[in-house]
């Protein structure tokens, strides 16, 4: 294997890492200078007796379905062997057995020999007491047994392997937690959408993609969102003034047909916005509601009030006052006003007037529209 062959090798595999199609084609390129006839990554779980090849170059089908069906579990002397060596280790067969009882064992007999398999050279990629994952290359009788030569050229890939498949696990994951989160925000009534930038939608949810029917579409929320964000048109519940320079303001939208939605962008994360793969902000939108009561029930949803929160929250707008709504609901003027405290910390807003608006806001009849 020349300098160059190797480097080109080594470029593979970290490609694979992220494209995992490309496996079989560096399998092929390693077997081939090698050589090998046949290569695999492979995992066994000797505690269920199961052997999975994830990737594989050169193996015949329908002796890799008697592998499974016969071989997989502890009769097979490669099992033993293999889980001597450690993570990172490179090793042909004869290093790890006794060759010439593997040679009489049924397993050669049945399985590698009618295939015309001489060796195997094995890279240990993870290794438990009871499982362990390779990379494994076979030779025939006219290629030989694997000569130190081989070995070496094999130790200097075996880092590569080990990085790779590291990658590998850490794309899957993430990959797994994108489709987490899409699932979770296409499950929500409410539309979000996720902005790259104030400029960019990088995702919107299903709710979102249907606003597009009833008129507001996405290129009508990221304009009002911005002029927002500028000061040209009014904020809701006095969010603008203290949070528009870190991206965090609300307005409304009305439809030719009526309809009213209010909406809240708020930032995702300080720093987020030079990273233009990754959302820098979020807009909430949902349907303005139609009473005092339906208001501060959707606003309970969207900022976590509680029962009492919410009942404190109604009295302020309906009758105003911290004496009044204590009468009202039977409580001490320190308990409305502990509630009260919490309401501003959870809605962002500082006096009992920007309460009132904030619940207005989310009225048909009443706030700015666009």
């Amino acid at each position: 294997m020349s300098e160059k062959s190797l480097s080109n090798l080594i470029g593979m595999i970290y490609e694979a890492s992220i494209e995992p199609g490309l496996w079989p084609d560096v399998l092929r390129h390693l077997a081939s200078a090698t050589p090998s006839v046949a290569a695999m990554i492979s995992s066994h779980d000797k505690l269920a007796g199961t052997t999975i090849f994830h990737q594989s170059f050169g193996l015949n089908p329908d002796y890799m379905s008697v592998y499974a069906e016969k071989w997989s579990g502890a009769d097979n002397p490669l099992v033993g062997a293999l889980l001597l060596l450690e993570p990172g280790e490179v090793s042909g067969l004869p290093a790890l057995i006794d060759f010439e009882a593997f040679k009489r064992h049924p397993f050669y007999l049945e399985w590698g020999k009618p295939q015309g398999y001489n060796d195997a050279i094995n890279m240990m990629l993870e290794r438990t007491p009871t499982r362990f994952a390779s990379v494994s290359l076979i030779r025939n009788h006219e290629q030989g047994l694997a000569d130190a030569a081989t070995i070496k050229r094999l130790r200097i890939l075996m880092p590569h392997f080990l990085r790779a498949i590291r990658i590998g696990r850490v794309l899957e994951h993430a990959s797994i937690r994108e489709e987490t989160l899409v699932r979770t925000l296409d499950a929500l009534a409410s539309a979000v959408f996720l902005l790259s930038s104030i400029d960019e939608i990088v995702h919107a949810n299903a709710s979102a993609v249907r606003l597009a029917d009833r008129g507001v579409t996405p290129e009508r929320i990221v304009g009002a969102y911005k002029r927002c964000l500028r000061g040209e048109m009014g904020s809701l519940g006095g969010l603008m003034d203290r949070g528009a320079s870190r991206g965090e303001c609300s307005f409304r939208i009305e439809t030719a047909g009526g309809d009213v939605f209010v909406c809240h962008g708020l930032p995702l994360a300080l720093g987020v916005a030079s990273r233009n793969s990754k959302p820098a902000a979020t807009l909430v939108v949902v349907q303005a509601a139609t009473s005092t009561e339906s208001a501060t029930k959707a606003l309970a949803s969207l900022f976590g009030l509680t029962p009492r929160e919410q009942e404190v929250l109604f009295s302020l707008v309906e009758i105003g006052g911290i004496t009044p709504t204590a009468r009202l609901l039977g409580l001490s003027k320190e308990t409305v006003k502990s509630h009260l405290k919490a309401l501003f910390l959870k809605t962002h807003t500082h006096r009992q007037s920007d309460l009132v608006r904030l619940v207005a806001g989310w009225l048909t009849p009443f706030g700015p529209s666009v």
